[in-house]
């Protein structure tokens, strides 16, 4: 449905009534959660964020660095995903310069699994990740910030039956739950590694 969405609304022809509302449906979602997440885990303009799993309409991911102008680098290993992500920032960097520095927004076809997170303030694991535990793994073997932000997303309600949520079980003894907050459907935790 999102990669449907996104296509539509990158096309040049007139955009469908039905995309540009469930466009406008999933955008107030994701401004939402993104600016909770920036509160829950204090991202501002001087940090590098790692969105682990952009999808095909990587709504967070932009409105992270709209509302922050932080460095956001997106990883996914679909190479549909960073086709699509790749076409939504050229876009939206041609269409709102003023909000969006192609500068500090980047695609990198990657596997969570294999990724360095090492120069990362804040990592960000999408609701989809099927493999989080080995991610996370990861994430603890390379990053090099003793401060780190790991924020984790859960989906509730209806969207249970869409979306399906993928645990972190694995590399629970070496995360503190600092805070959580709930954006409605999603729910987002903020993770410290513990020292």
């Amino acid at each position: 449905l999102e990669s449907l969405i996104t296509k539509a609304l990158l096309s040049s022809g007139p955009v469908p009534d039905i995309a540009q509302f469930l466009r406008h449906y999933y955008s107030s979602i994701y401004e939402r959660m993104t600016k909770n997440e920036i509160v829950l885990s204090g991202i501002h303009k001087n940090y590098k964020v790692c969105m682990v799993g952009v999808g095909n309409m990587p709504l967070s991911m932009l409105f992270m660095h709209r509302f922050t102008g932080a460095n956001i680098v997106g990883i996914d290993k679909s190479s549909e995903a960073i086709s699509s992500t790749q076409q939504c920032v050229e876009f939206v960097s041609q269409y709102a310069p003023n909000r969006y520095n192609h500068e500090a927004i980047s695609v990198v076809a990657a596997d969570g699994e294999v990724f360095d997170y090492g120069d990362f303030d804040v990592v960000i694991l999408s609701i989809h990740i099927s493999n989080k535990d080995a991610v996370t793994r990861r994430i603890l073997e390379t990053s090099n910030n003793t401060k780190l932000i790991v924020l984790d997303r859960q989906v509730g309600g209806l969207c249970q039956y869409f979306y399906k949520n993928n645990l972190i079980d694995a590399q629970k003894e070496f995360f503190v739950l600092a805070d959580h907050v709930n954006s409605g459907v999603i729910t987002s935790q903020s993770l410290f590694v513990r020292s």
